[in-house]
């Protein structure tokens, strides 16, 4: 999904400080627009290695920790 997309739905669907929850979160876009957009997001995904590059985006944002065993970003 291209990250604008992303965000109006954000913007359009929840406000600021809302938990935006993505089930299929593929590589964050979702949580990408949430945090440019002040909400708190969580995403799950299935396929680790989406997760790994979804990871990369935010390594080293406050806040950010992932519940990837073995897994340093």
């Amino acid at each position: 999904m291209p990250s604008k997309l992303a965000e109006h739905f954000v913007r359009f669907l929840s406000e600021v400080g809302d938990l935006i929850v993505d089930p299929f979160g593929g590589w964050a876009t979702t949580g990408r627009g949430a945090e440019l957009n002040n909400r708190r997001w969580l995403v799950t995904e299935r396929c680790r290695e989406y997760l790994m590059a979804a990871a990369q985006r935010f390594a080293g944002a406050p806040g950010f920790q992932t519940s990837m065993g073995g897994f340093n970003a």
